[in-house]
């Protein structure tokens, strides 16, 4: 028989983690129970010395009033202002519960009518609106988590998941709006898709309706960070390059910038699987983790591998793949180190991205434009030589790259 267990750490944008009606602050509940003592205690003493409790009896009963009134004290819930409201209605919702030994943490994204994505950290697990008849998730490569589609009716529901035989259910609100289909959730796209939308989240409890995905559209700075690339490999003297693609808008996009540049170049642009030489990936999550397992395995031959400017992801930059990217700003900045923060606070656990932090500058007033520059991403480091280290941390234990460092090759490139 399957345990249940009720998904009570909720929290949207806005709301903490934790039991919600509870404080947060280690040690919380003991506070208001410690003034309960010592005022209860030191008022009693003056009584005594003053002559005003003379009796034993009436002492002790007095005491006893006020051990009582402290356990009562200890036993409510502190309330805090954050805690009292309820998780904001249409949000992405984050609840954490324990299966075993484990605790398991659940992402609903976006929280609203319609499809939605349902994140599970375990390498196994079902959700669903009907407890008994869960769908069954699936990993997508550039992931470390398992991913549920779902739909999710107008108002409140239930949603049900189960990972390692325990059962918990968590209480969602996603609005009134009408429902959508969103296709670009359901498909191997849908996990980058996911953190955009969790990064807008982290800036503003309103996020920017309606929901877009990263891979349905090529952005202009993304453009002019890819045609930079490939002026940068012309400048270094290369002949030819290879483009590893994929079919979203986004990647069709991409390398038509990508041949159009090197054309004027005069460069020429070649498969992956043709030959050694600078390699220039465009595609989402999942083709770049295929294309960059094909590196590291050695049945794709690379002199660099080239990342387009939203594949700054920890499992993207983790394989020693020879990785450079184009970006228009430092990780270790203050801005970055802002989302890194707040991505920690409003959501514990989730990873920071390059799509989850321009979709955090855009709920804020705009993403900053600057010119591209190369970075360089390596996981070994000396530790204490300070490579990699505060510049990537943030708050919780979330940095961009792991155990690791990105740290720039070149200066700003035209």
């Amino acid at each position: 028989m399957r345990d249940t267990t009720p998904l009570h750490e909720v929290t949207a944008a806005g709301a903490p983690l934790g039991h919600l009606g509870q404080s947060l602050v280690p040690g919380g509940d003991l506070l208001p129970t410690a003034l309960v003592l010592a005022l209860g205690l030191g008022g009693g003493l003056l009584m005594i010395r003053s002559g005003r409790m003379r009796r034993r009896a009436v002492s002790a009963g007095y005491f006893c009033l006020v051990l009582a009134v402290a356990v009562l004290v200890s036993l409510a819930p502190a309330r805090t202002p954050d805690s009292e409201a309820a998780p904001a209605a249409g949000s992405p919702v984050q609840a954490v519960f324990q299966a075993g030994a484990e605790a398991v943490t659940v992402t609903v994204v976006p929280n609203r009518p319609g499809t939605n994505l349902v994140s599970v950290t375990t390498p196994k697990a079902s959700a669903g609106t009907d407890r008994d008849h869960l769908v069954a998730g699936r990993r997508w490569p550039g992931s470390t988590r398992t991913w549920v589609t779902v739909d999710l009716a107008p108002g409140r529901s239930s949603l049900w998941v189960e990972t390692g035989g325990v059962v918990g259910e968590v209480e969602l609100d996603t609005g009134r709006g009408e429902e959508e289909s969103r296709p670009t959730l359901a498909g191997p796209d849908g996990p980058e898709c996911a953190s955009a939308v969790v990064g807008a989240a982290a800036a503003s409890a309103e996020p920017e309706r309606p929901v877009t995905c990263p891979a349905d559209r090529l952005s202009a700075q993304d453009a002019s960070a890819l045609g930079a690339t490939v002026r940068h490999l012309r400048e270094r003297g290369e002949k030819t390059l290879a483009l590893a693609e994929d079919a979203s808008p986004r990647g069709a996009g991409a390398g038509e910038v990508v041949r159009s540049e090197a054309a004027r170049a005069g460069l020429r642009v070649v498969g992956p699987e043709e030959g050694r030489h600078p390699l220039v990936i465009v595609s989402g999550w999942s083709g770049a983790d295929r294309t960059i397992s094909g590196v590291t395995g050695e049945t794709i031959e690379a002199r660099g591998t080239y990342l387009a400017p939203w594949l700054l992801t920890a499992p993207a930059l983790k394989p020693a793949a020879g990785q450079l990217i184009a970006l228009r700003y430092s990780p270790r900045d203050p801005m970055p180190m802002r989302y890194v923060t707040a991505l920690a606070r409003r959501y514990p656990g989730e990873q920071p991205t390059a799509v989850g932090y321009e979709e955090w500058q855009r709920a804020l007033g705009g993403v900053r434009q600057a010119p591209a520059q190369l970075y360089a991403a390596a996981v070994a480091y000396l530790p204490g030589s300070g490579a990699g280290g505060t510049g990537h941390h943030g708050a919780a234990g979330t940095n961009w790259l792991p155990d690791g460092m990105i740290t720039p090759v070149t200066g700003p490139m035209a």
